[in-house]
C-alpha cells in the first residue's frame, strides 16, 4: 500500500472526513486532497510540522509511513540548530558552502542556525538533503 493510501485508510479508520482532517491540520481541503492523491506529496510538499500532526491525529508512525528505518534513530536532547552548528564546525563547512550544497540562499542557513524550529517548515525531502550534506542521519533532524 502506498503512503497516500495508508493515510486515507487511517483517516477512514479514525472516522474523519477529509474536510475535518484538513481543518484540524490547518491546511486547505485541496492541499489535503493532494496528500491522499499523490504518493510523494507527504515527503516532497508538506511541511514537517504538518507531517507530525497528521501522524499524531491518525495514530501513524511517521518513520514507518515515510519508509525511514527506526534502527537509525538518534535520540538527542540537542536542539536542531545546535546540532547543525556543531556538525558544520566539525566538517569545516561555512554558511555559504552549505547553502551551495543544498541549493538555498545563505540567509536560510543563517536563519536555520538561529532558530531551533526553523526546519519545521521544511519538507522531509529537503531535510534529507540537508542531513546528507552534513553527514547526519535524517532522524537526528526530523525528531518525529
Amino acid at each position: 500500500m502506498n503512503i497516500n493510501e495508508k493515510i486515507k485508510q487511517a483517516r477512514l479508520t479514525c472516522g474523519l472526513s477529509d474536510v475535518e482532517l484538513a481543518r484540524r491540520l490547518g491546511i486547505s481541503i485541496y492541499e489535503y486532497g493532494d496528500i491522499e492523491s499523490y504518493d510523494d506529496e507527504l515527503a516532497s510538499v508538506v511541511d514537517l510540522h504538518v507531517v507530525r500532526q497528521l501522524c499524531q491525529i491518525l495514530h501513524l508512525d511517521a518513520y514507518d509511513l515515510l519508509g525511514i528505518p527506526k534502527g537509525d534513530t538518534c535520540p538527542t536532547d540537542q536542539k536542531r540548530n545546535e546540532l547543525i552548528i556543531s556538525k558544520m564546525e566539525n566538517l569545516g563547512i561555512s554558511n555559504e558552502e552549505l547553502a551551495d550544497q543544498i541549493g538555498f540562499e545563505v540567509v536560510a542557513i543563517e536563519e536555520m542556525r538561529a532558530d531551533p524550529d526553523f526546519l519545521e517548515t521544511w519538507t522531509v525531502d529537503l531535510i534529507e538533503v540537508l542531513a546528507g550534506a552534513l553527514q547526519l542521519p535524517i532522524q537526528s533532524l526530523l525528531k518525529l
